[in-house]
């Protein structure tokens, strides 16, 4: 099993998660020493949690290079930061943003009567004019 590690910029916040039995490195994700510290070429994911994190896509790129094979997740504050941060390699990118927009699309589609196939296909709209990219299950129904 590999190990997890968060990256904090918070000396007190590293000690406290310390203390509580979590692996916690200090520092900037932005530094290629901070990602080796927490073990980034081995491992199978690396999430950036943080919405509006200060250079996001370069720490993408930056976990890229030392494991071309990571799964990247990141989030971002507001949907025009998205092709950026899928430019630098992330695997899926979320926001807020985007998200409340798509979650009421689908309440008006549904008090307005539409059918689920209807609100599926607006979904899917929605989601290529917001994200440039269709929905993980779009993707998927399209393959089969």
């Amino acid at each position: 099993m590999r190990s997890k590690n968060l990256i904090e910029l918070n000396r007190e916040t590293v000690h406290h998660l310390r203390a509580a039995g979590v692996a916690a490195v200090y520092g900037d994700a932005n530094h290629r020493e901070t990602l080796q510290g927490a073990g980034v070429e081995r491992a199978g994911s690396l999430i950036l949690s943080a919405a509006g994190m200060r250079a996001s896509a370069e720490v993408i790129r930056l976990a890229r290079e030392l494991n071309p094979t990571i799964r990247i997740l990141a989030r971002a504050a507001y949907v025009p930061e998205l092709p950026a941060l899928y430019q630098a390699g992330a695997e899926c990118v979320f926001s807020g943003e985007g998200e409340v927009a798509l979650a009421l699309t689908e309440a008006i589609l549904r008090r307005l009567g539409a059918t689920p196939e209807q609100i599926d296909r607006e979904r899917d709209r929605v989601h290529v004019d917001l994200f440039a990219r269709p929905t993980q299950d779009s993707r998927h129904a399209h393959r089969m």
